[in-house]
């Protein structure tokens, strides 16, 4: 799916926030990539400038990397 594709589908909620938190009646597990991150309530907070990306530099012609 290409970037923000997801965005425009059906059931998809889009929103910026700073801090987000997740909470649950009982019991429920977490999961964060796919692996379990614990239980709720977890949450988040955004830093400014907190994770440097690196990408390699594009060939002529590419659309991605």
């Amino acid at each position: 799916m290409e970037s923000s594709a997801h965005i425009g589908l059906g059931g998809v909620t889009y929103f910026h926030a700073e801090n987000s938190a997740c909470r649950a009646a009982g019991p429920a597990p977490f999961e964060l990539d796919r692996e379990d991150a614990g239980d709720v309530p977890v949450a988040f907070s955004v830093l400014p400038r907190a994770l440097r990306v690196i990408v390699p530099k594009l060939n002529r012609g590419d659309t991605h990397a």
